[in-house]
């Protein structure tokens, strides 16, 4: 996806850390999860001795998520927020959010799958890759966030080819990251749309058993069947091992 800004200004210490950026392969959202995100790199960029392994950062992620919980003030992101259309056709934006988040991917925050499986009455559709969509959402709180790693979904807001995002122009501003990198933003106009393709290679296996991608190499005969059984039983060793399965 590809993001245009129009007005606002980066906070400067973020600035010179990490610029804002103009397109994202991810996601894009502005609020909570973006604050807790922007005071984790502020401490790194202050300590990095003590952000030196995948584990330290998970902890400190959840230390400065508990410390916005607890001590800071709430995101009331709906009294931001000037408009949301997508595909040009308005969207109400339920109040009490305190993150709205623009998905490029099934994907989002460590393996979450936030946008879920839409039923048919919803009119959306599930979240693909290659589609050219953007599925947009909303947290509630971060406590809402933590329940995305137990299969809980965010507020779906809609699905288009191009989002629309105008937020007021305040002092205080608003925390926003692409991909993880945040910056502090006084306000302005977002528009998001695709701004090219690139090509991937499908994961095969999912929780040790074959994706959709994976059975499709079978049939089509790309993969022969006594392979698919060895590097299941590859998988399972590794799985039992304690290792992580092919993906």
């Amino acid at each position: 996806g590809e993001g245009e800004e129009e007005g606002g200004r980066d906070d400067p210490r973020v600035a010179r850390e990490a610029p804002m950026r103009k397109a994202f392969c991810n996601y894009f959202s502005a609020g909570a999860d973006a604050a807790v995100e922007l005071a984790f790199c502020a401490a790194r960029w202050e300590a990095p001795e003590k952000f030196a392994g995948q584990t330290k950062n998970i902890v400190m992620h959840g230390v400065h998520g508990a410390k916005h919980v607890l001590a800071e003030k709430r995101i009331e992101l709906g009294s931001m927020l000037r408009g949301l259309e997508i595909d040009g056709a308005k969207v109400e934006v339920p109040k009490g959010l305190q993150s709205v988040v623009c998905l490029n991917t099934a994907s989002y925050a460590a393996g979450t799958a936030p946008w879920g499986k839409p039923g048919a009455k919803t009119g959306l559709n599930p979240s693909r890759v290659d589609d050219g969509k953007i599925e947009v959402f909303g947290l509630k709180s971060l406590i809402h966030f933590v329940t995305l790693r137990v299969g809980f979904n965010g507020v779906r807001l809609g699905q288009g080819e191009r989002v629309r995002l105008t937020l007021d122009t305040t002092e205080d501003g608003v925390a926003m990251q692409a991909d993880g990198e945040p910056w502090m933003q006084k306000g302005g106009t977002f528009e998001i749309a695709r701004a090219a393709s690139i090509k991937v290679i499908p994961g095969i296996f999912v929780k040790g058993q074959f994706s959709e991608p994976g059975e499709k190499l079978v049939k089509s005969g790309a993969l022969k069947k006594v392979e698919k059984s060895g590097m299941l039983k590859k998988v399972a060793r590794k799985d039992g091992a304690g290792g992580s399965a092919l993906q």
